[in-house]
């Protein structure tokens, strides 16, 4: 059995969360169901750009302030990130928008690491809980991804 690490405050966490979110976002994507793209669209107007901002401040390890101060401090000291940023937002084209959410991404993550490869798949198990369900969880998903 694979040996269970928290997600501590060394940027981890954001980077797990962005990671995740642009992998399941970019997967949509790639269905012809016109429920999944809608879903995927609302993904990258919702929990992109706050996933990117929250876990750029979080993996540098800074407080967050506001949205005000957040801008605040873009502008001092990483103007480039808030262009891409505002870009990104801003973007209708899905295509488009998720390029630049990917290109984003890996920004936001660079201090702690890398994107993940295309087509990875993640299982997130509650750290609190008792290390035989956790077992147990990883056990159905052995299940699940080797049947």
């Amino acid at each position: 059995q694979p040996t269970l690490k928290p997600l501590d405050k060394d940027g981890r966490a954001g980077w797990w969360r962005v990671n995740y979110n642009l992998a399941q976002t970019l997967r949509m994507l790639t269905s012809d169901d016109p429920i999944y793209l809608i879903a995927a669209e609302l993904r990258m107007a919702l929990y992109g750009p706050a996933d990117l901002l929250f876990a750029y401040f979080d993996i540098r390890n800074l407080t967050w302030q506001g949205d005000k101060e957040a801008v605040r401090y873009l502008i001092a000291h990483d103007p480039s990130y808030l262009a891409r940023f505002q870009t990104f937002i801003s973007e209708s084209d899905p295509a488009t928008k998720a390029a630049r959410y990917k290109e984003l991404a890996a920004r936001t993550v660079a201090p702690v690491g890398d994107l993940w490869p295309q087509g990875i798949t993640a299982l997130a198990v509650d750290q609190r809980s008792a290390p035989e369900a956790q077992r147990e969880a990883l056990s159905f998903w052995d299940a699940l991804i080797e049947g």
